[in-house]
């Protein structure tokens, strides 16, 4: 059996479009995952002919400014990792720009394919790592290091992609730009979706309105996902002023902004109407998604990663069968011009309410013409569709 090692900087557990990556090629390959920071618990994760790598890695102050400035460069030591291990590879599987050179690196020593798996553009979500605003010097210090590991990052990039075997990307908007940019044809498309089945297994879905004490009577809309900038966070906390007594906000997942959500929430007096929870694991979400009632998708235009995504929330929210709200960005309108899923509205306070408002008082016939596009769209936008072309295109 062909062996295929796959590169991952971060804990393997919240990553679930890798998990399902291994998962599905497990069925063809054996699979040996290197990572940093796992946990007992990830042996639990994977069935069969996956072998788990990881080891304990702490940002010290040496790998922050490397973080900070040659970010291409910070993960090098899995060349090291993955040599030690003594094992030939067919192939060696990047997650990510900042992976990808030390896997260019490996693939070259053992002669093997080279297979780059791109989840956004990395350069494009730096200012995501800088406060939005900040005073002199320090706004002027962030910008330098934004635009230089920009051009960083887009040189390695630029690079290594002309010499990878496989270019795979999550969208078709992601697709088109790499290949304008890098002159690159024949880059392959697999979305980071649900398994359809996933929404049926939930026994139980949670209760909202019983955990946090709601009113029977209450709508509940839901975001689940990292809380970071970029995805209409603030907007919908500004939102929540204009909102229905009985439309309430749960805001579910940890990140960068949470102190601040929580703090522009206590200043109004917003307890009432927006809820935090803290994270839940992968495993445990789709019963979360099960219980509200409305699913909350909003990009802002931070940066042009952000711009050209494709949620993963989104499709969390069609496999539960809960009508969306989102914004309007390319990949949203793609699905929305197919199937009529929800609502859409302009990113700002008032429009965002109005949506809200408007889809709480939306008549049971409605509801159910939702039901049925929701229904519709998620046989398309499944996990065991883009497993086919997976395994046809390895």
């Amino acid at each position: 059996m062909k062996k295929i090692a796959i590169l991952l900087n971060c804990p393997v557990k919240n990553d679930y479009r890798v998990i399902k990556t291994i998962t599905s090629l497990s069925t063809q390959y054996e699979v040996h995952l290197f990572y940093i920071n796992g946990s007992e618990s990830d042996k639990f994760i994977f069935k069969k002919n996956v072998t788990l790598h990881s080891f304990n890695y702490n940002v010290n102050f040496f790998n922050k400014i490397i973080r900070n400035t040659f970010f291409c460069f910070e993960f090098n030591f899995f060349k090291k990792f993955v040599l030690n291990s003594g094992l030939k590879f067919d192939a060696i599987w990047s997650n990510d720009l900042p992976t990808l050179f030390p896997a260019f690196q490996i693939a070259s020593y053992q002669n093997c394919k080279l297979i780059y798996d791109s989840h956004e553009i990395f350069i494009e979500t730096i200012n995501q790592f800088f406060p939005r605003k900040s005073s002199f010097p320090k706004s002027l210090i962030f910008k330098f290091l934004i635009n230089f590991m920009r051009w960083h990052g887009s040189r390695i990039e630029g690079e290594i992609v002309n010499k990878v075997d496989l270019f795979i990307t999550v969208n078709r908007s992601l697709c088109r730009y790499f290949e304008s940019k890098y002159n690159l044809e024949n880059l392959k498309v697999i979305m980071n979706l649900p398994n359809y089945d996933a929404s049926t297994k939930v026994k139980t879905p949670f209760n909202f309105k019983q955990h946090l004490n709601l009113d029977e009577d209450s709508f509940v809309f839901l975001y689940q996902g990292a809380l970071n900038e970029g995805r209409g966070l603030k907007l919908m906390m500004e939102a929540s002023h204009f909102l229905d007594k009985n439309v309430k906000v749960v805001v579910l997942g940890n990140g960068t902004l949470k102190k601040s959500l929580v703090e522009f929430v206590h200043k109004n007096h917003l307890e009432e109407v927006v809820k935090f929870l803290d994270a839940v694991p992968v495993s445990e979400l789709p019963s979360y998604t099960l219980g509200a009632d409305f699913g909350i998708n909003l990009l802002e235009d931070f940066n042009l990663s952000k711009k050209l995504a494709s949620p993963n929330k989104l499709f969390e929210y069609m496999h539960a069968e809960i009508p969306v709200l989102s914004s309007f960005s390319p990949e949203n309108d793609l699905i929305y011009n197919l199937y009529e899923i929800g609502l859409q509205c302009e990113n700002s306070p008032e429009n965002i309410a109005i949506a809200m408002n408007k889809l709480a008082n939306t008549n049971s016939d409605k509801l159910l013409h939702f039901t049925e596009e929701l229904k519709r769209a998620k046989k398309e936008y499944s996990w065991e569709k883009q497993e086919n072309i997976l395994i046809n295109i390895i």
